[in-house]
């Protein structure tokens, strides 16, 4: 079998020899150290009566050595080494061999250890793959429709779950607007009541209610048509008088004034609208001042005319023996009579 990508043999072995490595560096320094430290006391402790007895202790070597080979004897046998994955190549198995009994435990670990995260990982893309195939099974067949609409699957995803939050928030609405995309006539969906029996007597009375409410309904139509047709009159009447020449310009406003209850007649609606146009206004300003000086003209004339007449009846009426001096000219005469009037 090949090897798995995720594993890599040498890096493994470096590893586990540099651990074994710095564990054997740390136990020997201590042994070391234990050692130098037991010396020391050793020297420390003999004196003369202990190297007196010291001959005394060489009869009983041979037991010693006795007992140490018993002890020997007794140490279990070292351990066999391990076998490596079945799937490994030849090579590998080889080197496995050459390590140490720790290397390989640490080895081994390190394959479990691999192993198990793959399980665990293939199990998720094994459950991944499940649920996609039941999506690809609801997709699959709508991908050509969502292309010819010029979706993707993301966007088409995106709008259908648009659409069902709106109809889940406002069916009412939803359901107005599915039928005018769709072009469905929601009346032809209602079902129709079935004819229940009425008694006669009652039908008769509905029937006379309803001739009633024709009539009624006829007589006010034909009053409404009369008042709108008399108020149309009225409107043309008042275009067409003289005195409104700015009747075009200002109906809409006039229109809006008297629906809105701020004027009380056809000539209030128009001075206001008139007034509040600038246009107009200018005009009507105009118009005004014109007006005032015809009559101011009028006015001069009519008050000429009268003191002429005035100045007539005074002359007549002078006695003949008045002892005045006859005008040289028609200038004279003009001064004499402003200045009789002067005096009077």
């Amino acid at each position: 079998m090949a090897e798995d990508k995720d594993f890599d043999l040498d890096e493994a072995l470096n590893t586990s020899l540099a651990e074994l490595e710095a564990k054997e560096s740390g136990e020997e320094v201590k042994a070391e150290t234990t050692e130098d430290a037991d010396q020391v006391g050793d020297e420390k402790a003999e004196d003369p009566k202990d190297k007196a007895e010291a001959g005394a202790d060489d009869g009983d070597s041979g037991e010693d050595i006795t007992d140490q080979g018993t002890n020997a004897e007794d140490e279990p046998a070292d351990p066999q080494p391990l076998d490596p994955p079945a799937r490994w190549s030849a090579e590998d198995k080889t080197a496995f061999a050459a390590l140490p009994r720790e290397a390989q435990e640490v080895v081994l670990k390190r394959e479990r250890d691999r192993d198990a995260e793959f399980t665990r990982k293939s199990q998720e893309y094994a459950e991944k793959d499940r649920r996609w195939q039941g999506v690809e099974a609801v997709l699959g067949p709508r991908r050509q429709t969502f292309a010819m609409e010029g979706l993707n699957e993301e966007q088409a995803l995106g709008q259908l779950f648009a659409i069902s939050d709106f109809a889940t928030k406002d069916p009412a609405s939803f359901i107005r607007w599915f039928a005018q995309q769709r072009q469905v006539d929601l009346s032809t969906l209602t079902p129709q009541a079935a004819d229940e029996y009425i008694d006669p007597a009652v039908r008769s009375l509905q029937q006379q209610v309803q001739t009633l409410t024709s009539t009624l309904t006829s007589q006010e139509q034909a009053r409404a048509q009369q008042a709108q047709a008399q108020a149309m009159a009225e409107i043309e009447a008042f275009k067409n008088d003289p005195s409104h020449p700015h009747f075009e310009s200002v109906k809409e406003h006039m229109g809006a004034l008297y629906a809105g209850g701020k004027a009380t007649s056809l000539q209030d609606a128009y001075d206001q609208a008139v007034w509040a146009n600038a246009e107009t206004r200018a005009l009507l300003i105009e118009e005004q001042q014109r007006e005032a000086q015809v009559k101011a003209e009028k006015d001069r004339k009519e008050r000429a005319e009268k003191a002429k007449k005035a100045a007539g009846v005074n002359i007549k009426s002078k006695p003949a023996d008045a002892k005045a001096t006859p005008p040289k000219d028609w200038r004279d005469t003009v001064d004499q009579v402003a200045n009789e009037l002067a005096g009077a």
